[in-house]
């Protein structure tokens, strides 16, 4: 869910003002997704997230070993 409502924050206009959790969705998914049980999941959480800019290559190096 966490990751569903991040990508929506992430694509939506600012003018809409529906960025609120956008940081500390970021964080839960940098933190838990590493921990998934779900291959696929992990998967198409890292590769969401290694297209944005705001994410650092070395954290993404993290969550995906």
């Amino acid at each position: 869910m966490r990751f569903i409502r991040f990508s929506i924050q992430n694509n939506l206009p600012a003018f809409l003002d529906y960025h609120d959790e956008l940081d500390s969705d970021k964080h839960y998914l940098m933190v838990n997704t590493k921990n998934s049980n779900d291959p696929e999941l992990k998967e198409m959480i890292f590769n969401y997230l290694s297209r944005l800019a705001v994410i650092k290559q070395d954290k993404l190096k993290q969550l995906k070993n």
